[in-house]
């Protein structure tokens, strides 16, 4: 789901170039690198950045856990 554009608590200068296969971009930095990624399944995601920092925590950031606990 396309939740817009936001800005998020990246506390590093960390992020990918380039993913392997089945993987997708689901979130990027101003500078283009990959801050989150899906796989085609929609059953792997991962992402760089610390959503339990943000004060209120959003609710897209907390569908994140809520998916992938289920």
């Amino acid at each position: 789901t396309d939740v817009g554009r936001f800005e998020v608590g990246s506390y590093h200068d960390w992020g990918l170039s380039e993913l392997g296969a089945d993987l997708v971009p689901s979130a990027t930095a101003a500078d283009g690198s990959i801050e989150g990624f899906r796989n085609t399944a929609g059953t792997l995601i991962g992402i760089m950045w610390h959503p339990e920092r943000e004060t209120p925590v959003r609710a897209c950031d907390l569908d994140i856990f809520k998916t992938s606990a289920g």
